[in-house]
């Protein structure tokens, strides 16, 4: 039997119901199930358990799961949409899918219907980061891992022989270009800044090894116009085991000195050129 009763309504008719018809008796209690599941249309067995419950259980709201608006084709739009907008926050890329989207069906990268270009153009930033979000949560890994090997041979040192007024003494970083996946081949670019002149050099790396970034750094110090007198990696296993290893390597032709430093419990290599 089918009613117009609300949930809450159903079950603020069963409070005021149930103390009567605990107390009544068996012809009484025929009543008045009878008169609850003509109002509540709820079926004979379910309505005598409620009614012989000590409490009636607390009125909850009821979330029901809404239908999925956005569809696979919606949701693949998206990716490739954010992907070539270079992965920029939702507020950003919202507002910016009016002229995207287009651009992306000119040069055959999307091919959609009236419906899905519709739905694309005009999703919100707080329903693009939840589409997003399975994607999101894999593009936020780095490739950096920390390693122990190089922790217990390289020796401790303050501030004090870093001299950043100098030139010479460059901060160095190894970017990974992975994209939204760490999986596969990817590219890195081995960057390197003078403090005190902030000249920079961006040297291109097919893969993160140690004769890579080392033939990189072999070649950029011809094209700097001063000496490279220290290097400070903050990406410690990137940089001190792929190259900074290397040049203190007894064995090895450049025969440099390399320290690190313990800031803020983060360990910076730090490599000194003579």
């Amino acid at each position: 039997m089918r009613t117009t009763m609300s949930f809450a309504s159903r079950r603020e008719l069963l409070a005021k119901v149930a103390p009567r018809y605990r107390e009544a008796t068996r012809k009484q209690k025929t009543v008045i199930l009878n008169e609850l599941i003509s109002s509540t249309g709820y079926k004979r067995k379910y309505a005598i358990r409620l009614l012989s419950l000590p409490e009636i259980p607390t009125v909850r709201a009821i979330k029901r799961p809404r239908a999925r608006l956005y569809g696979k084709a919606v949701q693949r739009a998206l990716k490739i949409s954010w992907c070539a907008s270079n992965c920029i926050a939702s507020k950003r890329l919202s507002p910016f899918l009016a002229e995207l989207v287009p651009v992306l069906e000119r040069h055959s990268h999307l091919e959609l219907n009236d419906v899905v270009r519709h739905q694309l153009i005009s999703i919100s930033p707080a329903t693009i980061d939840g589409i997003l979000k399975l994607w999101r949560s894999r593009s936020g890994r780095g490739t950096t891992k920390w390693g122990s090997l190089l922790k217990h041979q390289v020796p401790v040192q303050t501030f004090a022989d870093w001299e950043e007024k100098r030139p010479g003494f460059f901060e160095a970083d190894l970017v990974a270009h992975y994209g939204w996946s760490i999986e596969g081949a990817y590219l890195y670019t081995l960057t390197l800044t003078d403090i005190a002149k902030t000249w920079t050099e961006c040297l291109p790396l097919l893969y993160r090894g140690q004769d890579a970034v080392i033939h990189a750094i072999d070649l950029v110090r011809p094209l700097i116009p001063f000496s490279i007198l220290g290097l400070d990696s903050d990406n410690v296993l990137n940089l001190e085991s792929s190259f900074l290893f290397g040049y203190t390597d007894p064995c090895s032709s450049n025969s440099l000195n390399q320290t690190k430093t313990q800031v803020a419990s983060t360990i910076v290599g730090r490599l000194f050129l003579p």
